[in-house]
């Protein structure tokens, strides 16, 4: 195999004195010079400064059988990685090699022989803290607001009324006292039981509902009535400056 690579630059030598290149022909020079002592290292074992020199014979003039012995000097230092990637290229430059299968079957070896990368390790998951959905209360003053939107309409319509049967017994009084008839009178009488009855339904709810606003200031934080109390002394002392 090595006279053949021999061969190989002995012809690139030739075609390029051939063609008149004199720059051809010094790399094909340096080619041979580098391969030859590349050659005599690797006889002698020494593989490492062997890879240098047929690199730098590589440089000067590509040949695919230079890969080869690249190769083959990994192979011999026991770098399979370095020298399945040599025998790769070599196949690369040179398909149809006749030791192809051979190189081939090398090139499978030294897979197996490579260390294989250890599986990466899934990270934990992390699970971020659930905080509790808030619970929604209702507020404090709706039980109040709702009992004073009941009792000002029962204490306007029951006064209502009470104040229309007023206008109207002055309107019977001049129209056919004392003759009314008693029907006209137990109207306005029923009306005015109604509105009494109004009256008095909107009175309670009035005083239940100034009780349930009592009971909601009562239950607010003691910061919130620290701050509510002054303004409410300040309202009772301007009342009385008024008085």
């Amino acid at each position: 195999m090595r006279s053949v690579l021999v061969l190989c630059l002995v012809v690139a030598g030739a075609q390029a004195s051939a063609k008149g290149r004199g720059a051809d022909e010094e790399r094909t020079e340096i080619a041979r010079q580098h391969f030859q002592a590349a050659e005599k290292l690797f006889a002698a074992e020494r593989y490492e400064e062997a890879i240098v020199e047929y690199e730098l014979a590589q440089v000067a003039v590509p040949l695919a059988s230079i890969d080869l012995q690249i190769a083959r000097a990994y192979d011999r230092l026991g770098s399979p990685r370095l020298a399945a990637e040599g025998y790769r290229r070599y196949l690369a430059g040179d398909p149809h090699a006749a030791d192809g299968p051979e190189v081939r079957l090398r090139i499978a070896q030294l897979e197996q022989q490579q260390p294989r990368a250890p599986a990466p390790v899934a990270a934990p998951a992390i699970v971020a803290p659930v905080e509790p959905a808030p619970v929604r209360r209702a507020p404090r003053y709706l039980a109040p607001l709702l009992v004073l939107d009941l009792a000002v309409p029962l204490l306007i319509v029951g006064g209502a009324l009470v104040g229309t049967v007023d206008a109207d017994v002055d309107n019977l009084r001049r129209t056919c006292a004392p003759r009314c008839a008693p029907s006209q009178l137990s109207g306005l009488e029923t009306r005015e039981q109604a509105g009494y009855a109004l009256i008095g339904i909107g009175a309670a709810a009035a005083v239940a509902d100034a009780i349930l606003w009592f009971v909601a200031y009562r239950k607010r934080p003691a910061a919130a009535r620290a701050r509510l109390a002054p303004s409410l002394h300040g309202a009772g002392a301007a009342a009385l400056v008024r008085f």
